[in-house]
């Protein structure tokens, strides 16, 4: 019976392990919550310290601490709790820069492939800020562009000439007669052509090619080109007949049939057509004892009694025209 003299110490000795696992994990008394103290950092007024510095606390960060100790009254444990609140505040500084945009005016160039182009005009409106982010507007008018073409043609030679129509041209004295022709090839560039007579008095020819018959005869036309890039200037000819105008008929006038012994009586004659070759007649009396006529138609009474009076034309043609005139007392 030598142990049974300490049960009660024994107990307590084997309880002790149970009671420290209760206060390990808080089933033993709870300890008065701990007192809330505020402290201010000492350095939000120290001018020293840089608020940058990611190792300070920037202006305005508080930091609590608080420390609370428990003692047990039974048991010879001593629990510390020491708890530490950091709040930090963080500040952000955004810069913003903004610069107007850079407008350039566009450029257009235009190449012309054959042709001759102008180019394109445009017209840009200088920027305007709108609002307070200095935007710009602008405006851009683009006139298109006006193309010229130019098409550039070798010249064509003249190869020949001829005259076309007729191959010869009959004419009467006083007539006219407008010549064609034709230059080959038809569209050559330079188509210019001028006239000649071999004989003026006979035909004229003028620079657009009419020829005006003026007396009895022969004539020939010449056609010549004058192109300076042909080979040479090429010639024709046509041939221009002039004949006679011959008197078909002739009208005699006078104031009177009648004319006093020794007076006088004035004949007139018109030879038709008006273009005769050789105008004019040839005044004759039948009996120049009783009138006698000159040349300009003067009758000139001698005897009493009627009397033949002819007038015939001068071109040979045989055209003539009697008239009767009577001679009467003075």
């Amino acid at each position: 019976m030598k142990h049974s003299a300490h049960p009660a110490r024994y107990a307590a000795l084997a309880l002790l392990p149970i009671l420290a696992l209760a206060l390990l994990f808080g089933c033993g008394p709870k300890p008065p919550p701990p007192e809330e103290t505020e402290s201010y950092a000492p350095w939000t007024t120290d001018p020293t310290l840089d608020p940058w510095d990611p190792f300070t606390t920037t202006e305005g960060d508080t930091e609590t601490e608080t420390e609370t100790e428990t003692e047990e009254p039974t048991l010879p444990v001593i629990v510390t709790t020491r708890t530490t609140t950091t709040t930090r505040r963080t500040t952000t500084t955004t810069r913003t820069t903004t610069k107007p945009p850079t407008t350039k005016p566009p450029t257009t160039t235009t190449k012309p492939p054959t042709t001759t182009t102008r180019p394109p005009t445009t017209y840009t409106t200088a920027p305007t800020p709108t609002g307070t982010q200095g935007a710009t507007t602008t405006t851009t008018t683009t006139k298109p562009p006006t193309t010229t073409t130019t098409t550039t043609t070798a010249p064509i030679k003249v190869t020949g000439v001829v005259f076309t129509g007729v191959s010869s041209v009959p004419l009467k004295v006083g007539q006219s007669h407008k010549l064609t022709w034709g230059v080959t090839p038809s569209n050559a560039t330079n188509k210019g052509v001028v006239f000649r007579s071999s004989d003026r008095a006979v035909a004229t020819v003028n620079p657009e090619g009419v020829v005006t018959a003026v007396s009895e005869g022969t004539a020939i036309i010449t056609i010549t080109t004058t192109d300076p890039l042909a080979d040479r200037n090429y010639e024709d000819t046509i041939t221009v007949t002039v004949s006679a105008v011959y008197a078909t008929s002739i009208n005699i006038s006078a104031p009177s049939i009648t004319v006093k012994k020794g007076g006088t009586l004035q004949l007139k004659a018109d030879v038709l057509p008006s273009n005769v070759s050789t105008p004019g007649v040839t005044w004759t009396s039948a009996d120049p004892l009783m009138a006698t006529v000159s040349p300009t138609g003067l009758v000139t009474g001698i005897l009493e009694g009627p009397v033949t009076i002819r007038a015939t034309a001068k071109d040979g043609s045989g055209v003539f025209q009697d008239t009767t005139i009577t001679v009467t007392a003075s």
